[in-house]
């Protein structure tokens, strides 16, 4: 697993830009019929970014919007592909992958 704050400041770094983390699950995933579809502990990877202001819920100021919460070592991402596709919250020490696309 890579170190949270190497992971905060790389991301920082990224500013706006799309990357693509891969991470641990914590918890199960399950479909709409309640089957198990992926594990907890799987690998998941995904393109995302911070900084998105759209899709925001009506009466949610993007200025307050908290990307990176450092109490609980998380990260609010937009994930950009996929039928999946929204916000996503990513625990910072389940990180095992970042790259950052120039």
């Amino acid at each position: 697993m890579a170190n949270p704050t190497e992971m905060l400041r790389l991301i920082e770094q990224n500013g706006n830009r799309i990357f693509k983390v891969t991470f641990k699950r914590r918890t199960d995933k399950k479909d709409h019929n309640g089957k198990v579809v992926a594990r907890k502990g799987d690998l998941r990877t995904m393109v995302c970014r911070i900084k998105v202001r759209a899709h925001l819920r009506p009466g949610h100021d993007p200025s307050k919007r908290e990307e990176i919460n450092r109490k609980n070592q998380t990260l609010t991402v937009y994930e950009m592909a996929g039928e999946d596709s929204g916000w996503k919250t990513i625990p910072l020490d389940s990180i095992t992958e970042l790259v950052v696309h120039q």
